[in-house]
């Protein structure tokens, strides 16, 4: 396997048998992703970083077809898997796998509960526990593109190389405001996969303006954004893509009845009335079962 330091870039089979043998009786796991959501409902695996404490693995899915060692890996074995902010790469490894890596530790979410920083970063609470100067920044770095730099290979690197340490002075301090109980009951409700899965019924919540709305109109508006979500994971496009927050405020408020009293929605483009117009309709006749 290509060694750079500690550092394994894996891109082939063989290479990630070997790993996931060998990570099997490691004491700990640390975990981060790398993916691309700009063009897709679901998004891209772009790199899966998997630390032990002889390796910083960079797993390769843009090269490999089966990453189903991997799923052993995190899924099946006992060891603490170490995370910071973790929903986004739980998201990601529940698309991938169908489970979440358990037992599971939140790096972030252990610091806000000792009273550091809410939502504190990886680079910041590093900095604050350990004195780890902040390291490469990448912005919005194509993560599907080959051959990775060098610099994003440092970065994804560093990603996962402190979290063991930031785990050992986290549970120092948990201890020391007797807070465990209460980490660990937040850890075992992270551990759900439902959590990470998509929510059509629910996603309506996310709708600013939902709250404005009076009972009935809010009521077409869930079934309008629960639309909306199918609609975009059959596409696989961002839900914004498909139709903007505003305009399903707007049809929910105005209750189009037809085709033609579609052209009274402000801002929907005709391309969108003539592809959605009938579905539209259905979501807003449809019997309301859900509660306010």
């Amino acid at each position: 396997m290509p060694k750079m330091d500690k550092t394994l870039l894996i891109d082939r089979p063989d290479a990630l048998d070997d790993f996931t043998r060998n990570a099997h009786d490691a004491p700990w796991l640390g975990l981060d992703t790398e993916f691309v959501r700009d063009r897709q409902y679901y998004p891209q695996p772009g790199l899966l970083q998997v630390a032990t404490p002889e390796y910083n693995a960079l797993i390769d899915p843009v090269a490999l077809d089966d990453l189903s060692p991997l799923a052993d890996l995190l899924c099946r074995t006992p060891m603490v898997k170490i995370l910071h902010a973790a929903r986004q790469d739980l998201e990601l490894f529940v698309q991938l796998f169908d489970c979440v890596p358990a037992p599971l530790y939140d790096t972030q979410v252990a610091a806000a509960m000792i009273d550091l920083a809410p939502q504190i970063g990886y680079a910041a609470l590093a900095e604050e526990l350990l004195g780890v100067e902040p390291g490469l920044a990448l912005g919005r770095y194509n993560w599907l593109r080959r051959p990775l730099t060098p610099e994003a290979i440092t970065y994804a690197a560093e990603d996962v190389e402190h979290l063991s340490r930031l785990r050992e002075i986290l549970d120092e301090r948990l201890a020391e405001a007797r807070k465990t109980n209460a980490f660990a009951d937040a850890m075992r409700l992270m551990e759900d996969p439902e959590r990470y899965r998509p929510q059509p019924d629910a996603v309506w919540k996310r709708i600013r303006q939902a709250r404005r709305l009076g009972e009935e109109p809010r009521a077409r508006l869930k079934r309008l954004a629960a639309w909306r979500e199918h609609q975009a994971m059959s596409e696989n496009r961002p839900r914004q893509w498909v139709l903007r927050d505003g305009v399903l405020v707007t049809i929910a408020r105005l209750a189009p009845k037809s085709v033609k009293e579609l052209d009274e929605v402000r801002d929907l483009p005709d391309s969108a009335r003539r592809r959605y117009g009938r579905a539209l309709l259905d979501a807003l006749a449809a019997e309301a079962n859900d509660s306010a």
